[in-house]
């Protein structure tokens, strides 16, 4: 399946759990006493970068682009996994 210029990325459930994700996140370092790992700054912005990348190469032209965002959104999805483990 071809996504790209015209895919409406919120169609699509990665993308869905990485919002989630994101909020869950940026919630969690808004609220200090509900958690138990230690989440800064750079962490909530690495959580926003998964979603964001993949509505960006949903923007793109074609999928090459959209591989090359989706794998940066994988990574930053990695990152934060590492990060959230208690």
């Amino acid at each position: 399946m071809e996504v790209g210029y015209d895919a409406n990325f919120r169609k699509l459930d990665v993308w869905r759990k990485g919002h989630a994700l994101a909020l869950s996140i940026t919630g969690l370092r808004r609220h200090p006493g509900r958690r138990k790992i230690w989440i800064d700054q750079s962490d909530a912005a690495r959580s926003i970068l998964v979603p964001a990348n993949i509505a960006e190469g949903c923007g793109r032209s074609g999928n090459p682009e959209l591989k090359q965002f989706c794998n940066g959104a994988r990574i930053g999805h990695e990152l934060i996994t590492f990060v959230c483990r208690p």
